[in-house]
């Protein structure tokens, strides 16, 4: 039986060829009714069709996946629509203004999968207007469910795909979403914004890709002009901003020069996995400094465009919402060094989960609930609640660590931070390397390939430190007799 394939176009039908296979004749007239469908959408969407059209052509040239330039083009937008929205005095064109682009940049980047994030924005304010002070847990039920079933169709048919699918996007804007809730229920935002506000600061146009994270209050003073916000100084934004754009330029030229010659793949080749352990700690220390180049080249590009709106000046600097702490290289305690990578979310994870499971749960067990809040934040990899695990352990074990700082005073000067920095960067580097890897397999060949041995050495500290007090009886004096020093001197001042 032979089938007859025929060729749609705008004005006519045309014959273009003679089919014996009846399955040929399907697939084949599938991929032109997808053409027609692609063709529709596009005359509807004529600017986004044509910037595709751009970005694949530059794509075609550099190298580089559509989506990632997209994102890059989104961050370098946002400095002059910064200095722009600087211009604009009327409460409601600046909160127009901020919506509008972000709702247009979050369409370029991510097309239809931007209504999930609208919708589940818009579920938010519903349902924070509705229960109020009872809204943080259906608001955080209501978001992780959205996410969770974005992260597992994600696992299930994109495992180890780092594209943009507005899983990224939706997370960050859960953030504001649960921030949002929080924020009502404490009394911390004493009257609900209208719609188009909140939609304002969710989709403020700096932070509506990939952030950062922030409270709602924070957006509805600069919008308002209030205290800080009414004299932003144009000068010093300038400065802020070139320091982060020059900042991110350095990161991007060591990408490209160091991470082809000492790249991830370095832990399946056989000189690592048949390396002695110190050489693996070496390679592990340098290798984690490579591959944060292209998160911190994101970090500072996203902060550039933070900074051009103004959002982030504190009436002092421009460090009022930070993506990353400037110091984290240099940082030798490790549970500072977590505060200081995504900085926004780690502080979202304190205010908004840790600090309200605190009173009931106490600081262990908060702690471990918040690393799986964050876990299950990022996905549902298997390898993510491993190292998140881990990581809880690690910040415990550097609490117990300078609770017994005293024991070390042995250890002086620049030797004591040269070796503190040393212990606390590649305790790091080990589990954020099996995040980079994310294929469990991977990862896990990564760990025995190092026979485990810094993960059994961070679980006998902390069980030994649990267990013994090593250190920590010492330090509750010093609090105590700190504390009575503060409670006598006020009596002292008034005699």
């Amino acid at each position: 039986m032979k089938f007859l394939l025929l060729k749609f176009n705008q004005n006519s039908l045309q014959k273009i060829s003679v089919f014996d296979n009846n399955q040929q004749y399907y697939l084949i007239k599938q991929i032109f009714y997808k053409q027609i469908v692609f063709k529709q959408r596009r005359k509807k969407m004529l600017i986004f069709a044509y910037l595709d059209t751009i970005f694949e052509k530059i794509s075609a040239e550099v190298g580089i996946a559509d989506d990632l330039i997209k994102v890059v083009f989104t961050w370098l937008a946002c400095i002059p629509l910064g200095f722009i929205h600087g211009f604009l005095k009327d409460h409601f064109l600046r909160n127009m203004y901020s919506l509008l682009t972000g709702l247009f940049l979050s369409y370029m980047c991510i097309k239809e999968n931007m209504y999930v994030t609208l919708a589940t924005s818009i579920c938010t304010y519903i349902l924070t207007s509705m229960l109020q002070k009872k809204s943080p847990i259906p608001v955080f039920i209501m978001t992780f469910t959205v996410l969770v079933s974005l992260h597992i169709h994600r696992f299930i048919y994109d495992p180890m795909g780092w594209k943009m699918d507005g899983t990224t996007s939706l997370m960050l804007i859960i953030c504001k979403n649960i921030y949002f809730s929080t924020y009502v229920a404490d009394g911390r935002i004493s009257k609900i914004p209208n719609l188009l506000e909140y939609l304002g600061y969710v989709y403020f146009y700096p932070s509506a890709i990939i952030g950062p994270a922030f409270n709602f209050n924070i957006y509805s003073d600069f919008i308002q002009l209030r205290d800080h916000y009414a004299n932003i100084p144009l000068k010093e934004k300038t400065i802020a901003v070139l320091k982060h754009l020059g900042l991110a330029i350095a990161n991007i030229i060591g990408m490209q020069k160091i991470y082809p010659h000492f790249s991830i793949e370095i832990v399946d080749q056989d000189w690592f996995i048949n390396g002695n352990f110190f050489i693996q700690v070496l390679s592990i220390n340098l290798l984690g400094v490579v591959l944060r180049f292209k998160y911190f080249t994101a970090w500072k590009l996203a902060q550039a465009g933070m900074n051009a709106s103004g959002i982030t000046y504190s009436g002092k600097d421009f460090n009022k919402i930070q993506c990353m702490g400037d110091r984290f290289e240099i940082e030798p305690n490790p549970r500072l060094k977590t505060e200081m990578w995504n900085t926004s979310v780690q502080v979202w994870l304190k205010d908004c989960v840790y600090d309200k499971v605190l009173p009931k749960f106490g600081q262990n067990k908060s702690l471990l609930i918040t690393f799986v809040i964050s876990a299950l934040w990022h996905g549902v990899h298997p390898i993510y609640y491993f190292t998140f695990l881990h990581w809880a352990i690690m910040n415990d074990v550097s609490k117990f660590f300078y609770r017994a700082r005293s024991k070390f005073s042995w250890l002086k000067g620049p030797l004591r931070y040269v070796v503190f920095w040393f212990l606390g960067n590649t305790a790091v580097c080990y589990m954020g390397i099996g995040v980079v890897l994310l294929d469990w397999t991977k990862a896990l060949n990564f760990y025995k390939s190092m026979y485990f041995i810094p993960t059994f050495i961070q679980v006998f500290l902390y069980v030994f430190f649990l267990t013994t007090k090593w250190g920590s009886a010492r330090e509750k004096k010093e609090v105590s007799a700190i504390s009575q020093k503060e409670t006598s001197s006020p009596s002292k001042k008034k005699d």
